[in-house]
């Protein structure tokens, strides 16, 4: 999990678009696409914003309180 102000943002720009086969063209040097293979397995999931990423990182790690 990624903690920082505009964390999303910031993390979208390393990653790439969401499809490896549009990152592989406008983002050649982003995550998905040197390790994305399609939708599914595109290598890395960034959450839209600060709530969403609450609820994915409950999701994953339950309750960490």
């Amino acid at each position: 999990a990624l903690a920082k102000e505009n964390a999303s943002q910031s993390l979208s720009q390393i990653i790439g678009p969401e499809d490896p086969a549009k990152a592989t063209e406008s983002a050649p040097n982003s995550l998905r696409a040197l390790y994305g293979k399609d939708l599914v397995h595109n290598a890395i999931d960034v959450s839209s914003g600060a709530e969403q990423g609450k609820q994915d990182i409950h999701l994953i790690f339950g309750d960490l309180e």
